[in-house]
This record gives C-alpha cells, sequence and structure tokens, in this order.
C-alpha cells in the first residue's frame, strides 16, 4: 500500500491517502489479484511458481 499522509493540523487524528498514489498501486495488478508481474525469483534467483 503507498504510504498514509496525515492533514497539517496536529489535532486531526485522520490519515488519508492520494488517489494518484492509489491508482498507481492498484494499476500493478491483474483484474484477477495476481501480480501483473509474474517473474518473481526466490533468493536463489530461481522462478517461483504463483
Amino acid at each position: 500500500m503507498p504510504t498514509p499522509h496525515r492533514p497539517p493540523d496536529p489535532r486531526s487524528n485522520m490519515v488519508v491517502w492520494f488517489i494518484e498514489e492509489l491508482d498507481d498501486y492498484l494499476d500493478r495488478f491483474t483484474k484477477d489479484g495476481a501480480p501483473a508481474n509474474d517473474d518473481w525469483k526466490d533468493d536463489k534467483g530461481e522462478p517461483v511458481a504463483l
């Protein structure tokens, strides 16, 4: 997830996310929920089955 932001008012307990950052984050995933980039590798550099 993108980093949340707090408004400048120190009395506020609100946390917000910028829509552009959320859109960029969600664009990394396909419609079925799998990462769009499926070339994952383990610590040894071997492909990992998803």
